[in-house]
Order: C-alpha cells, then structure tokens, then sequence
C-alpha cells in the first residue's frame, strides 16, 4: 500500500528528474533571441521615437503578458499532439524521429554560435521581422497584444523545439491534467522571466543602444546555450 498521494509518489520518483530538466529547458528556452530583441525594439520605439517613458510599464506588461498566454496554448497544444502520439503504436519511432529532428536543431543552432554567416540561420526571417517592426511602430495597447502573438508564433523555429521536447517528456509520464497544467504554468514563467528583466532594466533608465548592443553581444552566448540543450534532448530521445 502507498505512503504517498499520487503527486507526492511521482515527485519521488520520476520528478526529481523531470523538475530540474523542465526548469533548465523553461529557463533556456527564455533566452531564445528573438522574442528579447522584438521586446527591445517595441520599448526602445517608445523612447526614442515616441518619447513616451511612461508608457514602458504597461506596454510591456501587455506584451509580456500576451507572450505568457499564447505560449500555454501552444505549449498545452504540443502535450495533445505528443500524448496522443505515445498513446499509440508510434510512439517508439515518433522518439527517435524527435531525437534526430532535435539533433538537426542543436546542430543548426550550434553553427550559428561559430559560424553565423555560413548556409541558414535559426531566427525569425529577416522579411517577417521588418513586417513585425513596422507593425510594432503602431505602438498601442491593442497592437501590442496582437505584435506579441505574432512574433510568438514566427519564433517558433527559435524556441519551439525545446518546447517540443517537454511536450514529449511530459506526455510520456502519464501525469494528472492538474500536474501538467502546474508544470506548464511554470515552465511558461521562466520563459517570460528574461523578458521580465529587460523590462526592469529598461525602466531603471539604461540607455537603449547599450540593452541593444548588450542582446546583440549576447546572441551567440543564448544560442550556444539553446543548442547544448538541445542536444541533450536528442540524446535523451535517441538512447534513454
């Protein structure tokens, strides 16, 4: 007879592996460069060209907060698709697919850390983000949230497929839909979490060319770090 309620009996077992792995995906899959740098073009707009400061708060809490929404519904999305997946006779293949499909991502992205002007890149396309800027020049609270879900879904190859990797681990766990909800819901704050600190960076006033320049420095460091964990994820498919 169990000395544990189901929850408790989980997080003894299989969740002391799943916690730690979810937490550093959801904080990985936060620093993916493209959701950061459309954040800081918005809010840079707003003080440089609009010069309106005070509207740094809550323009940014609506984008942040439009990001948050639309990534659970993809997310939640993603766990239907997966779970029905595993319930079924593929599942064994659909891993190794996702593991070679993850393997193709990690080194994609790794390619771009040392050699970023050589064969494709792992970014929104260069046409679309001209579009979502031009778009984002609007600036009101309505097109935010609309500016924010659109370059959600266009920075899907950026962030999705470590997003997809969870999906798949968390479907495979059989877990109550109370628990995959909690783990969702904390895997999507970590990844709104460095949105979150450029918000506060910006309204303690720091110069716009340097939080620009600072993320442009940073990309290579974000993708290293992106494609490393997806590479434990296609070893993971691949071999466990």
């Amino acid at each position: 007879m169990p000395t544990c309620t189901k929850t408790l009996c989980f997080l003894a077992d299989k969740g002391s592996v799943t916690f730690p792995l979810i937490t550093i995906a959801g904080i990985v899959d936060g620093i993916n460069p493209c959701a950061i740098g459309m954040l800081v073009f918005l809010l840079g707009y707003l003080v440089i060209f609009l010069q309106k400061k005070a509207r740094i708060l809550p323009t940014a809490l609506i984008y942040i907060g439009t990001v948050y929404l639309t990534y659970l519904v993809l997310g939640l999305i993603l766990y239907k698709i997966t779970l029905s997946i595993n319930l079924s006779a593929f599942k064994a293949p659909f891993q190794k697919f996702l593991g070679i499909f993850f393997l193709g991502f990690s080194l994609l992205t790794l390619k771009d850390v040392f050699f970023p002007k050589v064969g494709p890149s792992i970014r929104i396309p260069l046409s679309i983000q001209g579009k979502l800027k031009n778009f984002a020049k609007k600036a009101t609270f309505p097109t935010t949230a609309i500016f924010a879900v659109l370059v959600t879904l266009f920075e899907a190859p950026c962030s999705l497929p470590l997003y997809a990797g969870t999906a798949q681990i968390l479907s495979s766990l059989h877990l109550s839909i109370f628990v995959i909800t909690a783990y969702y819901l904390y895997y999507n704050l970590l990844f709104i979490l460095p949105l979150l600190i450029v918000v506060g960076i910006f309204i303690k006033g720091v110069d716009f060319l340097t939080i620009e320049d600072f993320t442009h420095r940073a990309q290579p460091k974000m993708k290293g770090l992106i494609g490393s964990i997806l590479l434990i994820f296609s070893l993971y498919f691949l071999f466990f």
